[in-house]
């Protein structure tokens, strides 16, 4: 019971990507909604202007980053706490049960401290006690200090697939740290926001396979990298098709119909301006 065998590993797994693609869905569905609102008001200008075809959708940065909906901060952190909680508990029954001590999984129990810690962050943030965007910080902090768990965890490890899936682990959460660190610095990056949540994705699919190499999957050393490739590679994968499927594309991307126009008139000046010039 705990950490070393798969159930130990599915646990925190389906929470990072249950976690994760909660947001990315939610984020697929803002954008959405955006689009639908700003075609439904290009519309409605149709009749009362000449051209209407220069009205851009909303930009997301500006809607919805910094997460603004507190009601949905404190239940996540609620959320949050909770399954802290019950990680915590059960790494504790495993040691125990097996008579091997109260601290035996102590790196798992402190890495669910961690998360305890985001989620009381984001209790406080959604009752509006603390400054908005401050479970970006505490989940900055706490990836970092993940980073150092799985790092120490995976040093102590004897088999080369086991060290090397546990260092693995470790640098996914140093990305998610360096990702949300960023994210810290500029609130309004979407890259940043879309990027964090995808690590945390990638994160809990990495857990299965530890879990997996744990239990029932004897891998290869040569080939643990390739296995986390081939993760990221899908993750990154679906981002782009539910992009492709589901969005229009960004009008920050492409000219207007409005601004093509002003720029033709521009031009059209420049070059009568030249033409004037030579002949004179």
């Amino acid at each position: 019971m705990g950490s070393g065998n798969f159930l130990g590993h599915a646990l925190p797994a389906i929470f990072f990507v249950g976690f994760g693609s909660f947001f990315l869905l939610l984020t697929l569905k803002r954008c959405r909604d955006l689009q639908k609102a700003a075609r439904v008001a290009r519309e409605a200008a149709a009749d009362a202007v000449d051209d209407a075809d220069g009205f851009a959708s909303p930009s997301f940065a500006d809607a919805y980053l910094p997460e603004r909906n507190e009601l949905l901060i404190l239940r996540c952190g609620r959320l949050l706490m909770i399954c802290s909680l019950v990680g915590g508990a059960y790494e504790t029954m495993g040691g125990i049960t097996r008579d091997l001590g109260f601290f035996h999984a102590f790196a798992h129990q402190a890495l669910y401290l961690s998360f305890l810690f985001v989620g009381a962050v984001g209790c406080l943030e959604g009752k509006k006690i603390i400054f908005m965007g401050a479970h970006r910080y505490a989940l900055t902090f706490s990836f970092l200090l993940q980073f150092v768990l799985w790092h120490e965890h995976a040093i102590m490890k004897e088999e080369p697939a086991d060290v090397r899936v546990h260092m693995l682990q470790a640098y996914v959460n140093f990305a998610a740290f360096v990702i949300f660190a960023y994210a810290t610095y500029d609130p309004k990056s979407v890259f940043a926001y879309v990027g964090g949540w995808a690590v945390i994705v990638l994160n809990g699919m990495w857990m299965f396979t530890a879990g997996l190499n744990a239990c029932c999957v004897e891998m290869l050393a040569h080939a643990v990298g390739a296995a986390l490739v081939l993760e990221a590679l899908f993750v990154a994968s679906m981002i782009v098709l539910c992009m492709a499927c589901f969005l229009d594309p960004s009008p920050s991307n492409q000219r207007s119909n409005v601004e093509m126009k002003q720029y033709s008139v521009v031009q059209t000046d420049i070059e009568e301006g030249l033409v004037l010039a030579s002949a004179q």
